[in-house]
C-alpha cells in the first residue's frame, strides 16, 4: 500500500519533523495564531493540540504562490 505524503493529519512538531514546513516550529505556530494569509482553513484544534490538514495545506500554499 502507498501513502501519499500528502494526505492526513499533522501536529506542529510533525510539520516540522517531516519538512512540510521549512521554518521553525515557532514560526509555524505564530503563523497559525495570526491566521496569517489564511492559514486558518486548513488547522483544526483538538483540544490543545493544534493539527493541519496537509492535503489543504498544500492547496493553501499553491493558492498563496498563484496570488505572489
Amino acid at each position: 500500500m502507498t501513502t501519499n505524503y500528502k494526505q492526513g493529519h499533522r501536529t506542529i512538531k510533525q510539520m516540522i519533523e517531516e519538512h512540510h514546513y521549512a521554518g521553525g516550529e515557532g514560526g509555524l505556530r505564530r503563523l497559525i495564531e495570526d491566521n496569517k494569509y489564511g492559514i486558518g482553513v486548513c488547522v483544526r484544534r483538538v483540544g490543545k493540540r493544534i493539527m493541519v490538514d496537509l492535503e489543504k495545506y498544500y492547496n493553501w500554499l499553491e493558492s498563496i504562490n498563484e496570488s505572489a
